[in-house]
């Protein structure tokens, strides 16, 4: 899983899809829990992918560590419809 900056936008992908952050029909959401966090994405609002996975570590003695920078999902998350972003991962 990983995103990657192309002449289209940032592009989110897993396994064989992939995911344009310039295209609205889908979407991804984190539901956090005490042990595990649950990434959810949605096509369409139908759940297409369901990946469970233990909450980031947050490192406390560092001022850069916070929940979006340690944790991949929520960053995913964040970024999804943040213009900013999406110009900047545009590869021209």
């Amino acid at each position: 899983m990983r995103v990657i900056g192309t002449k289209h936008g940032p592009k989110l992908f897993i396994n064989d899809h992939q995911y344009s952050f310039r295209d609205s029909s889908w979407s991804a959401d984190v539901q956090e829990g005490d042990s595990e966090n649950q990434f959810i994405i949605r096509e369409h609002g139908l759940e297409v992918l369901r990946i469970a996975y233990p909450p980031a570590a947050v490192d406390e003695l560092d001022p850069w560590s916070d929940e979006e920078t340690e944790d991949f999902f929520k960053w995913v998350v964040a970024k999804q419809n943040d213009e900013e972003f999406i110009e900047m991962w545009t590869v021209e």
